[in-house]
């Protein structure tokens, strides 16, 4: 089975001190799944088979916020602090 990959991309430019945030995109993408319940066998009888069987349309809708927060690094050491510092920030030891 072949995996399915979703690409969404953003482009900007922008100008920003080291440290501060900016909200660079908010993607939104709506999802439609169709569903099919009903009484095993007899949903799919010819012609009666609706009766035992009920359709279904759901919107799914997933939203992606993009967040970016630089830091300007001059050493290594300084580096190694940061990765440090947002490793415990996200729990990700």
């Amino acid at each position: 089975m072949t995996p399915i990959i979703a690409t969404r991309s953003v482009e900007s430019d922008i100008l920003l001190q080291s440290g501060r945030t900016v909200l660079l995109a908010g993607l939104i993408q709506d999802h439609l799944e169709q569903q099919e319940n009903g009484v095993p066998v007899l949903r799919t009888v010819p012609v009666v088979g609706d009766l035992f069987k009920q359709k279904a349309d759901k919107v799914r809708r997933v939203e992606l916020i993009l967040m970016l927060t630089p830091r300007v690094t001059r050493n290594a050491t300084q580096i190694e602090e940061l990765v440090r510092l947002l490793q415990d920030q996200t729990h990700a030891r």
